[in-house]
């Protein structure tokens, strides 16, 4: 009987097992994240999450910082994805309003976040790591602030006032909306959520 003879692991091959390796670390690190905040998790916590040892997961990430890092970058695309881009794609000022409301929806049900991003709002006591986690965190938070500040004037011009009052409070006050319905993921069922979103944007068009 002839044993068959393995093949050969190829370059190509090998660059994918490692990418795909690396991003089953990732995706574990952003759900502790998500769950515990940087300060919760651990590097051993993350290795074991995924089944490797300390030494294997540092070869694909310097260390828990960088891994925080890529995490944040990704919670940003997860914004932009269900918000950001299709506000900045809705024709008319109250479409956009609408699609914010929409958009904070989706985001809630994509399975990414299913173990919750409060973590996310836990600033972290490493010095090196707050200064990342306040640049990114707060690009986040200036993207969609600009954009709500820029749909609230124009559905004002709509309605003829000259100026807004509180333009910056009222966009402050959709963005804490928009927290309170994330922050507290795991508590609630979706068709809670989802009952919760559509009075909140029922109640804020029907102001405009």
């Amino acid at each position: 009987m002839t044993t068959a003879t393995p093949l050969p692991v190829t370059h190509d091959g090998m660059k994918s097992n490692q990418k795909q390796t690396r991003d089953t670390v990732r995706d574990a690190a952003f759900r502790l994240f998500g769950r515990h905040g940087y300060d919760g998790v651990s590097i051993d916590t993350i290795a074991r999450a995924v089944g490797l040892s300390k030494g294997a997961l540092y070869w694909h990430f310097d260390g828990k910082e960088a891994l925080f890092r890529e995490c944040l970058e990704g919670l940003e695309s997860l914004f932009d994805e269900h918000i950001i881009a299709p506000m900045q794609a809705a024709a008319t000022p109250r479409e956009q309003l609408d699609t914010f409301f929409r958009g904070v929806s989706a985001l809630a049900e994509d399975e990414r976040i299913a173990d919750g991003i409060a973590g996310y709002w836990q600033e972290p006591y490493n010095s090196a790591v707050n200064r990342v986690f306040r640049e990114q965190l707060g690009r986040q938070e200036d993207k969609l602030r600009q954009l709500l500040q820029q749909c609230l004037a124009g559905l004002a011009r709509e309605r003829g006032e000259r100026s807004v009052a509180d333009l910056e409070t009222r966009s402050e006050t959709l963005m804490t909306l928009m927290e309170a319905v994330l922050l507290p993921l795991r508590r609630r069922n979706p068709a809670a959520r989802g009952a919760i979103i559509g009075e909140l944007r029922d109640t804020v068009l029907k102001a405009y």
